[in-house]
């Protein structure tokens, strides 16, 4: 158990696993961190998992000067697979994001993975927490494939995304992002799409999504697909909402193998 102010954790050339082994880190910066907390770069494949129960890693910016800051980001070409834990940020700046695929360079591109089970109690207090993967934010997106990142891949395949805001989000310029489970729950919305002319792809193969808005879109150009049988809140279609609600697409043919 570590507290951390005004500091950075970069990893480049890394491979391996980071077991938090039931311990919590904390970020408390006074000042502003610009970009990432934690940086997974160049050349990275770290899975992030706690062998014993509580584990996580949190990042408090209420007492920052300017907070401009997310917990933790993938860039480059790195992978990041996260299995589970407690993922948490408190930041007032509502741009930002707990986990996010981050910038990339050249042809490179980050892929991140979560694959958790659903997390016992996952609130805003990391002491509520038990077990399974709970990724918080208390004012943006859990989960974000972020507009710097021109072909960032994100998969879902389970998990808890809980957000004040909205539980998944992506503004990114490529890539894709491909939810195959988890459990979504945003004050607003379960998954935000903004930015046009975007060529991005998002395509929803399951998961259970408890906001009162499924789908949010602002985008004319990023259709958003998703296959017969999901757990929306309100039934077998989304609720959908934006200027573009029409993008959000049934399409029963959706390739979902992983």
């Amino acid at each position: 158990d570590e507290s951390y102010i005004d500091e950075r954790i970069e990893f480049t050339d890394k491979t391996g696993t980071i077991d938090l082994n039931g311990h919590v880190i904390s970020f408390n910066p006074k000042n502003n961190i610009m970009g990432c907390t934690i940086v997974f770069g160049k050349n990275c494949d770290i899975t992030l998992k706690s062998s014993k129960e509580s584990g996580g890693t949190v990042i408090n910016l209420s007492n920052a000067t300017t907070p401009h800051s997310e917990l933790m980001c993938a860039q480059s070409n790195a992978k990041l697979t996260i299995i589970n834990g407690y993922y948490g940020s408190n930041t007032p700046d509502g741009c930002h994001s707990t986990i996010e695929a981050a910038a990339n360079y050249n042809e490179e591109y980050p892929v991140v993975n979560i694959m958790g089970e659903e997390a016992d109690n996952c609130t805003s207090n990391i002491e509520d927490y038990h077990k399974g993967l709970c990724i918080y934010s208390n004012n943006s997106a859990a989960v974000k494939n972020n507009g710097g990142s021109h072909n960032g891949i994100i998969n879902i395949y389970g998990g808890s995304f809980i957000s004040n805001h909205y539980a998944y989000m992506t503004d990114a310029p490529g890539g894709e992002t491909n939810i195959y489970g988890g459990y979504f729950k945003g004050t607003n919305y379960s998954i935000f799409v903004e930015v046009n002319n975007r060529n991005t792809k998002v395509n929803i193969c399951g998961g259970e999504f408890a906001s009162p808005i499924d789908v949010y879109t602002t985008s004319s150009t990023i259709p958003i697909y998703y296959r017969n049988g999901i757990n929306w809140k309100n039934g077998s279609t989304p609720i959908t909402d934006g200027p573009y609600k029409n993008n959000v697409q049934l399409k029963p043919d959706l390739n979902c193998e992983y």
